[in-house]
């Protein structure tokens, strides 16, 4: 069985040139929220690490591994490992690095003291029980800080300090735990000494070569001030600059409505314009229809018209014939009697006298 702990790290990220700046730099998503807030508000705040004047003698390379204990509530433990990671971008030695995990009484196969002592030898954070029995005497030297580890545990103390060398200012740790003597190997932390309580630790002086040393820091403070100012002021003026582009494209996409309404309505008269031509052209076409029925019509009626008046052409020309043949026959005296009469009608008809 492998126990896998989500991880938070704190270290330093560089800015480019000789500018660094100490921050998370990552997390586990499964980190708990409260644990974040202590690590970053507390636990990077409560340690730092110094130059010693042993530094050259007993630590060639790199401090050993320490080891920050801080209690949080319902049974759980912030464990931090507080490790050397060299040089910074100006070259001075001993960058300080964080990563912590959280134990609680629900993952733990044994007394929480052996766990979190055996969890110290542990490079990787993923723990595996691979042995069974009451001593923990697989790992060498990791008993050393058992005892220790149980004062703590049934101690108030919140927090508790295991360093691996003196060279380290804290603030706000209630237990401390430093060797007599600092040991070059990094992966068998020295002997402690006996565990003492600091209710309320102070912060002891800096002295010249500290000063000298912290002197870098101040003015890593002051770039990182000027930068901080720097950014600020372009954060604003990229926040003048984006309320104007807001500003212009609030103006934009109102300019665009009032177009697209305008559109709309030209769509609208263009549509009503469409539908009241294909109106005319449909009145218009009836009208052609009922125009050229009409025609049809007048030419039938010609040709009956002149058809008619053939017959009566024709009607008139046989009476004449047979009024022609029917004088013929008539006697002459009758007949010039009746050409009398006939013409008598005809000049009252007229309107001529006789």
């Amino acid at each position: 069985m492998n126990i896998e702990y989500p991880m938070i790290r704190y270290g330093r990220r560089a800015l480019g040139g000789n500018a660094d700046c100490y921050d998370v730099v990552s997390k586990s998503p499964e980190f708990p929220d409260d644990a974040e807030r202590l690590f970053r508000q507390q636990v990077c705040q409560s340690v730092e690490w110094t130059c010693g004047d042993n530094d050259r003698t007993l630590y060639p390379d790199r401090y050993p591994d320490s080891f920050l204990f801080w209690k949080l509530s319902a049974g759980r433990v912030l464990v931090a490992r507080l490790t050397d990671a060299g040089c910074d971008s100006r070259g001075r030695p001993h960058a300080l690095s964080i990563e912590a995990i959280v134990v609680g009484t629900d993952n733990v196969d044994r007394p929480m003291a052996e766990f979190l002592a055996r969890l110290m030898y542990t490079p990787d954070w993923t723990y595996t029980p691979d042995w069974s029995g009451g001593t923990l005497s697989e790992v060498p030297g990791e008993t050393r800080h058992v005892e220790n580890l149980e004062r703590y545990i049934k101690s108030d103390a919140i927090s508790l300090l295991l360093a691996s060398h003196p060279n380290f200012h804290v603030s706000g740790i209630n237990l401390i735990c430093s060797p007599e003597r600092a040991v070059t190997n990094r992966s068998k932390p020295p002997p402690p000494v006996m565990m003492t309580q600091r209710p309320n630790p102070q912060i002891k002086p800096l002295d010249t070569e500290e000063r000298e040393g912290a002197q870098p820091l101040v003015i890593v403070s002051i770039l990182l001030l000027l930068g901080t100012v720097v950014l600020g002021g372009l954060l604003y003026y990229s926040h003048t600059e984006l309320e104007s582009a807001n500003s212009a494209l609030v103006e934009t996409k109102k300019q665009l409505a009032e177009m697209n309404h305008e559109l709309e309505e030209a769509n609208r008269q263009k549509e009503w314009a469409t539908n009241e031509l294909a109106t005319i052209d449909q009145k218009l076409q009836e009208k052609e229809k009922a125009l050229k029925t009409a025609e049809s019509e007048i030419g039938g009626l010609r040709r009956l018209l002149d058809m008619r008046s053939s017959d009566r052409e024709r009607m008139f020309m046989q009476r004449n014939q047979h009024y022609e043949e029917s004088l013929q026959q008539m006697p002459d005296i009758v007949r010039d009697r009746l050409l009398e009469e006939i013409q008598r009608l005809l000049n009252n008809a007229l309107g001529e006298e006789e």
